[in-house]
C-alpha cells in the first residue's frame, strides 16, 4: 500500500494495471509533489479509478459489485496541478481525463495534423485512422459522409445557376460501390464507440437510405430520424419537383440494449431561439428549423456541405456529456469540433483534404480569440 494524499480527508485510489487480476489500493493521507508524480505512472499501463473516502477514509469501494465504467465514474480526486503552460491549476479529475484521452490517441502512430487542448485533428483517410483507434473508446460520432450527388448537374445558389460538383471525393462510384463505402466506414465506427455510445449521419436522399441501411446492416439500434428543416431553401431551378428543404439526420445507439445519453430535460427546457418549431417548455420533436450557417461562419471561407454551429451544438448537447469524447470521421470545416469546444467536449476530427483542415484551425483560433476578449471584458 502506497501513501499519498494531502490533510485529514483520506482519499481512496484504484489502480486497475494490465495483468493483474485484483485492482491495487492506495490511499492519500498528504499532499505532495511525489504524489502527483505517482500518480502519473498507471498511465502507461491500464486505467486508474478513484473515489473519495471521506474523512477517516470512510469509503463505501465496493470492487466486487460495480462495474470499470461505475468506478471510472466515481473520480472525485482534487489534489492540485498546475498546468506548466497556462499556469491555471486543474483538478486531478481533470488531469487524469486528459491522460486518458493521450492514452487512445497514443494508439495513433500517425501524428496529428493539428492539435490545441481537446481538439485534435488528422488528415487521412477515415477507415486508416479508425482502425488505429482502441475498441470501445469514443462517446459519439457525427459523421456527414459524401451525399454523392456531384454528377455536372445544376442548382441555384445565391440566386445564380452553379455546378452542384463539391470535389470529386463527392462523385459517385455506382450503387453498389458508394454502399460499400457506407457499409465499411460505419462498420469502422461500430468498433470504436463505447457499447452505450451513439452516432449521427446526416445526409439527403441521395444517401440516407444507404447509411440507414448499413447501419441496421452494422448491428446498430436506431433511436430517431430527425428532419432538419431550412427555412430559406434554394428553390428548384427546373420546377419538376418539390422544392428540398430538408435534410435527414440519423441517430443510432451500438448496442440495442446499451442506455445511450439523452439529456432529455436540456432539450425540453433548453432555450433554442433558432428554431421557431420548439415550443417552450414541450418536448423536443422530431423536426428541427435551423437556418443555414451565417455569415460569421464562413468569414473564412466555407466547406461545400457545411452545417450550422446551432445544428452541432444541439446535438452534441442531446448526445453527450462534459468531458466526452466526440469523433467526426468526415470533419470538413470541423463544426463539430468548434461546437465541441463549445461545450466543453473532446474533439476527433478526420478529414482528407488540406484546406478544410486548415479551415478548420482559423475557425477555432478565431473562436478562441472571441472567447479570450469576452473573458477580459
Amino acid at each position: 500500500m502506497t501513501v499519498l494524499g494531502y490533510g485529514s480527508e483520506l482519499y481512496w485510489i484504484v489502480l486497475v494495471l494490465s495483468g493483474l487480476k485484483k485492482p491495487f489500493f492506495c490511499h492519500c493521507e498528504e499532499r505532495s509533489e511525489e504524489a502527483i508524480s505517482l500518480l502519473k505512472i498507471p498511465f502507461n499501463k491500464g486505467k486508474i479509478y478513484i473515489e473519495n473516502g471521506g474523512k477517516n477514509g470512510g469509503g463505501n469501494f465496493n470492487n466486487k459489485s460495480m462495474s470499470h465504467r461505475e468506478k471510472y465514474n466515481l473520480i472525485k480526486l482534487n489534489l492540485g496541478y498546475r498546468n506548466k503552460e497556462t499556469n491555471l491549476l486543474i483538478s486531478e479529475t481533470d488531469y487524469i481525463e486528459m491522460s486518458i484521452k493521450k492514452k487512445i490517441l497514443s494508439s495513433i502512430k500517425q501524428k496529428p495534423y493539428f492539435s490545441k487542448d481537446d481538439f485534435v485533428l488528422y488528415k487521412n483517410d477515415c477507415l486508416k485512422l479508425l482502425e488505429q483507434l482502441p475498441k470501445n473508446s469514443i462517446d459519439m460520432i457525427f459523421a456527414d459522409p459524401p451525399y454523392f450527388l456531384s454528377s455536372g448537374s445544376f442548382t441555384c445558389k445565391n440566386g445564380r445557376m452553379v455546378s452542384v460538383k463539391k470535389g470529386d471525393w463527392d462523385l459517385s462510384n455506382g450503387m453498389k460501390r458508394d454502399f460499400e463505402f457506407h457499409f465499411e466506414w460505419i462498420n469502422a465506427c461500430y468498433r470504436v464507440l463505447k457499447p452505450e455510445g451513439t452516432i449521427w449521419i446526416s445526409g439527403t436522399y441521395h444517401s440516407i437510405y444507404q447509411c440507414g441501411f448499413a447501419l441496421q446492416a452494422n448491428n446498430f439500434h436506431l433511436l430517431n430520424d430527425i428532419a432538419w428543416f431550412k427555412p430559406n431553401a434554394s428553390p428548384n431551378l427546373s420546377c419538376r419537383f418539390f422544392t428540398a428543404s430538408h435534410e435527414t439526420l440519423l441517430w443510432a445507439r451500438k448496442d440495442k440494449k446499451g442506455k445511450h445519453k439523452f439529456n432529455y430535460k436540456l432539450m425540453k427546457e433548453g432555450n433554442w431561439p433558432e428554431d421557431f418549431i420548439k415550443k417552450p417548455h414541450l418536448q423536443m420533436r422530431s423536426v428541427w428549423a435551423i437556418y443555414p450557417p451565417k455569415k460569421e461562419e464562413k468569414t473564412f471561407g466555407k466547406h461545400p456541405t457545411q452545417k450550422p454551429i446551432d445544428l452541432l451544438k444541439r446535438i452534441v448537447l442531446a448526445s453527450t456529456d462534459k468531458g466526452d469524447i466526440v469523433l467526426d470521421p468526415f470533419a470538413g470545416s470541423s463544426t463539430t469540433g468548434l461546437a465541441c469546444a463549445l461545450n466543453k467536449r473532446k474533439f476527433i476530427g478526420i478529414d482528407t483534404e488540406k484546406k478544410y483542415l486548415d479551415l478548420s484551425i482559423k475557425r477555432l483560433k478565431e473562436l478562441i480569440r472571441k472567447q479570450n476578449s469576452k473573458l477580459k471584458i
